[in-house]
């Protein structure tokens, strides 16, 4: 017998190790492989880590995240995931990265066990971008059931479809809207897309219920083991949703909403719901790319909103346990497009940068920048600050007739420096311009340009 054991655990070995080298040719390239791709190239760099399903993915930006709050933000989601999917990936996380704050996205199809067949398809994008471990393995038998622990491996599950052309083909990104996993379009959706949504609305809500009072036990283990993981590591969490126009023709997103912001806040844990903040952040169709999904513009407001909330109450040192997200009294952050701080820029070798903002206006946005304070005054007086603005594409015919004339793709203006005062400059452009795709700050000499003095610093982040 227990040579038996022993010959059983060699061969099983032997399988899995097999497995390991095979199962990367059966996996198929998708989104969350790409995802995982970028994640691997910057692992052990994360401080904010977000979590959730293509809710998440569309709606919380890195980049927005890391420029207001200085923390390094990635973002995990993946297409359809389910928290108990959800689980192996956090695990994974808390295992190679030393975060200081968890972000979890929640809704009611996030709670759901019982899956047919295309959102249980979807689940194996993020099982097989996770290494084997005993997490995967629970994960797995939660939603798939122990007999079909072997689809577990691509392997086993994809031999018959690898010869197929189309099988292992490329997955294509259009990288200008995606960094460290957050990614949608531009994209807005017509009347005739919305009267379709609105239709399949209304055929759900006959077969939902209606008088659920509470979450089921199964939905209240699922939250409470994911409050554990990070609790047990003594990390901050914070639960959110994304908006969606479910708020409006779901009755089961819309009950569930309440259902889990009943229970959070019962336990004392933050719920962020931005199906709250549709007024406050002037959400509307043009924000979305589909009825449920934010598009760039509407994430750039919700990041926006999000990061401001991190860094005002959480980085100062708040009670993350006390916060009630819920209330609707919060400042309309909405309006900065780009914060940077806590860092030195030098323009050249006397004049440093300790901040900058880049604020939207109704009109156009404000630049207010702050100097450090060993830059004299005496040394500003001989210079202007030029800022070139490259717009995006859809907005370069808002270019001035001046900066077209001159065959430039950017719109150019200039303040004086001598007008500096208590080391702060606010230089206000009036612009139809939206949307950019970045800025270029600069020294030239105050009485004529004869070209960049120093370093110029590149706004990116927009």
């Amino acid at each position: 017998m227990k040579k038996f054991i022993i010959n059983s655990s060699i061969i099983l070995i032997l399988v899995l190790v097999t497995l390991s080298f095979t199962d990367p040719f059966f996996k198929q390239n998708t989104q969350s492989s790409y995802t995982n791709g970028v994640y691997e190239q910057v692992k052990g760099n994360v401080e904010i880590a977000i979590f959730g399903s293509s809710h998440a993915y569309s709606t919380y930006n890195p980049k927005v995240f890391d420029s207001i709050t200085g923390l390094y933000t990635f973002n995990f989601g993946a297409s359809a995931q389910r928290l108990r999917a959800t689980e192996p990936v956090i695990d994974m996380v808390l295992n190679n990265e030393n975060i200081k704050l968890a972000i979890v996205d929640i809704f009611s199809m996030s709670l759901e066990t019982v899956l047919n067949e295309n959102p249980k398809n979807l689940q194996y994008e993020t099982f097989d971008n996770l290494g084997l471990s005993w997490s995967k393995v629970k994960g797995f038998i939660s939603i798939y059931g122990v007999k079909n622990i072997p689809n577990m491996f691509p392997t086993i599950r994809n031999h018959n479809a690898w010869k197929e052309p189309n099988f292992n083909k490329e997955y294509i990104i259009n990288k200008k809207y995606f960094h460290n996993g957050f990614y949608t379009s531009n994209n807005t959706f017509n009347d005739e897309v919305f009267n379709k949504y609105k239709k399949e609305q209304d055929n759900y809500n006959k077969k939902s219920k209606k008088n659920l009072k509470n979450l089921s036990n199964v939905e209240k283990a699922i939250i409470d083991d994911i409050i554990c993981k990070f609790k047990e590591s003594d990390i901050p969490l914070i639960f959110c949703s994304a908006p969606s126009f479910n708020i409006n023709f779901s009755d089961k997103y819309l009950l569930y909403q309440d259902l889990i912001a009943k229970y959070l806040k019962s336990i004392n844990i933050p719920f962020l719901d931005y199906n709250n903040y549709w007024d406050e952040l002037s959400l509307s169709k043009e924000d979305f790319k589909d009825p449920t999904h934010l598009n760039n513009r509407g994430a750039k407001k919700v990041s926006t909103h999000f990061a401001n909330i991190i860094e005002k109450k959480i980085l100062l040192n708040f009670d993350l346990d006390k916060l009630d997200f819920k209330e609707k009294n919060i400042s309309k952050f909405n309006e900065i497009l780009y914060q940077a701080k806590s860092k030195s820029y030098r323009l050249n070798d006397l004049i440093s940068i300790s901040s900058y903002n880049v604020i939207k206006k109704k009109n156009g946005f404000d630049i207010k920048i702050v100097f450090d304070s060993s830059t004299s005054k005496k040394e500003l007086k001989k210079y202007r600050l030029g800022v070139h603005i490259y717009p995006e594409e859809s907005f370069k015919n808002l270019i001035s007739d001046r900066s077209k004339q001159k065959g430039n793709d950017f719109d150019l203006h200039n303040v004086l420096l001598e007008e500096t005062k208590e080391n702060e400059i606010l230089l206000q452009i009036n612009t139809q311009i939206k949307e950019f795709e970045k800025i270029k700050l600069f020294l030239y000499n105050k009485d004529k340009y004869q070209g960049v003095i120093g370093q110029p610093i590149w706004v990116t982040n927009l």
